[in-house]
């Protein structure tokens, strides 16, 4: 067993570390979610990640987009982030991948056993959802906003983002956030997509864990499958 991973095997099912390392996700958005959510994977042992962002690294990311410093400004994201990530943990295959788009989302997500969405606006998570559900993926959903942010996991027969009401979804407008609004969510999004691929604990499906961190609270909010959801509603 390589040691790097001594400290973690203990908390998995036998052969875990091994299947963990079999396992395949792709990280949709390598930004200030998607930067620490990488770490994490990458440290767990994942065998292969995929990055998908069209971004280029610009100076006001860099106050929460933990991937990154001065020196790659104006460089591409996935590009950068790859870099950084090999040097990290040259065990893991990375392969990038263009924005997600209506042309190329199912082509792209059926080369993955687990989705992460890291995005920031709206019709792009839309889009994520949608085809994760045609194709039977497991979705981990995370965003942020300011001091909050918001995780929950996706499946066939679940409720999904687009049956998440919330008055204010945490990227429905422009997003100004601290890093470490941004961890916290990563941190959780990491958690349930190891959780994911060992077939182990409880996700956090019909349900938002709701995050605070300016007054110090996490919340549970239930989620009720909508069944005139624009997302799932008809397709199970």
């Amino acid at each position: 067993m390589n040691d790097r991973y001594i400290r973690q095997v203990g908390l998995f099912p036998p052969g875990g570390q091994k299947k963990l390392g079999n396992s395949s996700i792709l990280i949709v958005g390598a930004g200030g979610l998607g930067s620490p959510l990488l770490y994490y994977l990458c440290a767990a042992g994942f065998g292969r990640i995929g990055i998908a962002d069209s971004g280029a690294v610009e100076v006001s990311n860099l106050n929460r987009q933990i991937l990154y410093d001065p020196s790659q400004i104006g460089f591409s994201k996935t590009a950068s982030a790859i870099k950084r990530l090999r040097e990290f943990n040259d065990s893991v295959q990375f392969t990038p991948h263009p924005h997600i788009t209506e042309d190329n989302a199912r082509e792209i997500f059926s080369g993955y056993d687990i989705i992460a969405d890291c995005t920031d606006n709206e019709p792009t998570r839309f889009l994520i959802n949608k085809t994760a559900l045609i194709l039977d993926k497991f979705l981990a959903e995370g965003g942020i906003n300011g001091f909050s942010g918001f995780v929950m996991s996706v499946k066939r027969g679940c409720a999904c983002y687009g049956c998440l009401k919330l008055p204010h979804k945490p990227d429905s407008k422009p997003i100004a956030s601290i890093g470490a609004a941004a961890g916290a969510v990563a941190s959780l999004q990491a958690a349930e997509c190891i959780k994911a691929a060992l077939s182990i604990g409880e996700g956090v499906f019909n349900k938002a864990l709701m995050l605070d961190i300016f007054n110090g609270g996490v919340f549970e909010m239930p989620v009720e499958r909508d069944p005139q959801c624009p997302l799932c509603g008809g397709l199970y």
